[in-house]
């Protein structure tokens, strides 16, 4: 019988995909995350839900290459569709070139998000670019192995979570099988975005949807509605009540309050994601479209990323230098101190631009955090207090 943890379950599915009996079913809370239930009387006992469980096995990690780039495309078309620099969109496209297929997150037709399988590159634009929400991966990994099993090469693409999740179905090392992560900071309430979203839309059908546009920059991305009216709604990070307040975690998934996937230990053969101390370490670069931080994390790893790098501009991170990179990889999201009179809220029906904006803010601890940060940089002993830290 599957263990009741909902503060440690990652929604991943893998519990429902595995079942022999056929019995467990991912279900929806109240913040629209998945959640397994379990027709216990025709339960086999055979514990197979809780031993493919990624949140409760010890992580064996791959070889370590621990080279770390700081990339970009030299394709601007490509660049200004994904979130930061690129580089996933150059990889994605050659690993279709060569034949294989691609496993990534995409919008469904109500702007919900779930993993889908690209075999061509006209539907690659479709597994591009970040999806502020929890992908749906239920089925998923029982189509992988299918693909798998018919010798075609695989790049999955998702979240830690979700690639260890795959790790642990499949149980098996596959040489097709090539997996990407990313930084993942949390992800927040599907019920959430979709309550901003028909908030945001006043019942105009939506046309398309890109949470990271670059129009003022990488550094100050939008959130981008585009509606068949031809009217479109777009507001930066800092404006938009949703983009503006997820990252908080006030809406977060439980378990990414304790997320045991953060750190540079990956499972992973390549991590992704935002060079966010690009102005600091490599200010000669232009990052106003955007700019990759690449972590190999094994050989398959390498061998993947050199077959864009000839698509790519890059420069290598010293060792030494790598937690500079991302500095936030290694904690987990601290819980928002509202996160329980918002959720109260939302389940009563609260106005949603009025719950983002009482109840989902940054809390008083990180402002008081921001002010110091800005004191010690403008006095220029921000690296010195980092350094007597750690």
């Amino acid at each position: 019988m599957l263990k009741d943890i909902k503060e440690k379950c990652c929604g991943c599915g893998a519990c429902a995909d595995i079942c022999p009996a056929h019995i467990i079913s991912m279900q929806r809370d109240g913040l629209g995350f998945l959640y397994p239930h379990v027709d216990g009387e025709k339960c086999l006992n055979c514990n197979r839900c809780n031993s493919v469980c990624p949140n409760q096995k010890e992580k064996k990690r791959v070889w370590n290459v621990g080279e770390v780039e700081c990339a970009y495309s030299r394709d601007d078309d490509i660049k200004e569709k994904c979130s930061s620099g690129g580089v996933f969109g150059e990889i994605a496209r050659a690993f279709l070139k060569q034949g294989g297929v691609c496993f990534g997150a995409a919008f469904d037709e109500s702007f919900s998000v779930r993993h889908i399988c690209v075999e061509c590159e006209d539907d690659l634009p479709k597994i591009l670019g970040s999806k502020y929400i929890q992908s749906d991966t239920t089925g998923i990994f029982i189509s992988v192995k299918k693909e798998l099993k018919d010798n075609k090469p695989v790049l999955f693409a998702g979240t830690p979570c979700q690639v260890a999740a795959l790790k642990s179905f499949l149980n098996k090392q596959y040489d097709n099988l090539f997996l990407v992560d990313l930084f993942c900071s949390n992800v927040p309430s599907p019920a959430v975005w979709q309550a901003w979203l028909q908030h945001v839309s006043n019942g105009r059908r939506v046309a398309a949807i890109n949470f990271r546009d670059k129009t003022e920059g990488w550094n100050n991305y939008s959130l981008k509605i585009e509606f068949d009216t031809g009217e479109l709604y777009r507001k930066n990070k800092r404006e938009d009540g949703f983009l503006s307040t997820f990252s908080k975690g006030c809406y977060a998934r439980p378990s990414c309050l304790s997320c045991v996937h953060k750190g540079f230990d990956k499972v992973s053969d390549l991590t992704l994601g935002d060079f966010q101390e690009l102005g600091i370490m490599f200010p000669e670069i232009d990052g106003f479209r955007g700019v990759s931080m690449v972590r190999i994390n094994s050989q398959k790893g390498k061998v993947l990323y050199e077959t864009c790098k000839g698509k790519i501009s890059y420069v290598t991170v010293k060792a030494e230098e790598m937690d500079k990179c991302h500095p936030n990889i290694g904690q987990p999201i601290l819980g928002h101190p509202n996160r329980e009179i918002f959720r109260e809220k939302f389940a009563e029906g609260y106005p949603i631009e009025k719950l983002l904006k009482r109840y989902a803010g940054i809390p008083v601890r990180d402002k008081v955090k921001n002010i110091l940060r800005n004191m010690t940089k403008k006095l220029g002993v921000y690296d010195l207090i980092k350094k007597v830290k750690a």
